[in-house]
């Protein structure tokens, strides 16, 4: 397999496009890295690809807090568009698993619970742009996201959750609980919104002791929220960076929170491969079949040896 990626640079592009991100259901890079035996990928080759590994960009949109209130017809349209803009294969697929009564209701309601038909309209819309496809950039864009949030959802990055979830691990009781994340906000003078959201979570004074952690959880509609207003950077409003330094975090530690580009995981497990691994072509295939059931990418491994 090693003399299949070092000759063919397509092999690397196309598994790299499909295992690097991280979605709800579907195989990627860590399920590859746990079939390769003999030897076994190293724990520190695989915490380096972790380092590198992003969610769906596709999925992130959907579950934006000002997207997910869209209704499902809205995405239908958006991408049933005209000539070269459209998207059938998708707007097919959620044509098939959404019924027609469902559409006038939201993405939130109707689209975000299904998990398996999430993935399969993602594993679409996260490739790269062709001369004739588009992808969930261009989507995104026509549902409203402006250019430096995709910017920022490209790279892969959420710096206010990255944050949270340092000041979760790191800072000391008082530091991080509700009333202190409340002082600070209240604080913001040109940020309504994150106050009115600090509001609706109940949070009524200063003093209220209860770790943010569990009013602001991981992984929650909670977080999701509050991650998409602290990362809003125009106009030189306050936002992840500001909360960073009232929370008295150094610089050095912050400002790793948004890098401009992050390695490819799948490219960095496949380097460790071509130098350590003797796994066949065969052998390979059989991984991304039997074992990690991503058809699609063994079908397209399958035509790039073929040709």
């Amino acid at each position: 397999m090693k003399d299949l990626i070092q000759t063919n640079s397509t092999v690397k592009d196309c598994l790299k496009n499909g295992l690097d991100y991280d979605y709800k259901l579907l195989s990627n890079w860590r399920h590859l890295a746990d079939q390769l035996k003999d030897p076994a990928v190293p724990q520190e080759v695989k915490e380096a690809c972790e380092s590198g590994t992003i969610h769906s960009p596709t999925l992130e949109v959907l579950g934006r807090p000002d997207i997910c209130i869209k209704p499902v017809q809205e995405l239908m349209d958006k991408l049933n568009g005209n000539g070269l803009n459209r998207r059938c294969d998708v707007h097919l697929q959620l044509s098939n698993g959404i019924p027609e009564a469902d559409r006038s209701k939201s993405i939130e309601d109707v689209l975000l619970d299904k998990v398996d038909l999430m993935d399969k309209i993602a594993i679409k819309l996260d490739l790269p742009k062709t001369r004739v496809t588009k992808n969930w950039k261009y989507f995104a864009r026509l549902l409203g996201i402006k250019n430096d949030e995709l910017d920022l959802i490209e790279r892969g990055n959420n710096p206010a959750e990255q944050l949270l979830q340092h000041v979760y691990r790191t800072l000391p009781p008082e530091k991080k609980s509700a009333g202190e994340f409340r002082r600070i906000i209240m604080g913001f003078d040109n940020r309504p919104d994150l106050k009115t959201f600090v509001t609706d979570l109940r949070i009524e004074n200063n003093n209220d002791s209860r770790p943010l952690i569990s009013i602001i959880q991981p992984d929650s509609k909670e977080m999701r929220e509050v991650t998409y207003l602290l990362n809003k950077s125009t106009g030189g409003i306050k936002n992840w960076r500001t909360l960073a330094r009232e929370w008295e975090l150094d610089y050095s530690v912050y400002d790793t929170f948004d890098p401009p580009s992050r390695p490819s995981p799948t490219g960095t497990l496949l380097d460790w491969m071509c130098i350590n691994s003797h796994v066949s072509v065969e052998v390979f295939l059989n991984i991304l079949d039997e074992k990690m059931k991503r058809y699609d990418i063994k079908d397209e491994l399958e035509k790039i040896i073929q040709n």
